[in-house]
Parts: structure tokens; sequence; C-alpha cells
């Protein structure tokens, strides 16, 4: 698990596009709220300016490696 910062819409379309590519489940979480990392509507109804936790259900550090720009510590 890990945290990743999205400044605007562009960049949780990235996240999204990133995200979807990835054969494995990759939730968003924020507080009790989880949802669906490949999900654009969903990570935008979550809100951009906010910290959020990355829980991938898997092995794709190839994943880790397209998002590191958003990864925060």
């Amino acid at each position: 698990m890990f945290h990743i910062f999205l400044s605007n819409p562009d960049e949780a379309e990235a996240f999204v596009k990133e995200a979807s590519e990835s054969l494995n489940e990759i939730n968003l979480e924020s507080g009790n709220v989880a949802i669906d990392g490949k999900s654009l509507l969903g990570v935008l109804t979550m809100g951009v300016h906010r910290r959020l936790r990355v829980n991938v259900i898997g092995d794709d550090r190839d994943f880790v490696k397209r998002i590191s720009r958003f990864v925060v510590a």
C-alpha cells in the first residue's frame, strides 16, 4: 500500500488510464471510503487535491512504476 496525490482532473484521468491497463484489482481509499481505481467517475467523485491510499491486489510493479509521478511519502 502507498499514497498518491492527484492535483487535477487530467492527473486523475492519467491515473485511471494506467490502472485500467493493470490486470490486478486497484482500489483507492480515503478514510472509510474505498473505490475502484479503474473508474474515472469514482476517482473524480472522491476528489482531486486529496491524498489517497492505493491498494493493489496482486503484484504489479510495472503499474507502480507507471504511476510513480503521483506517489507521495
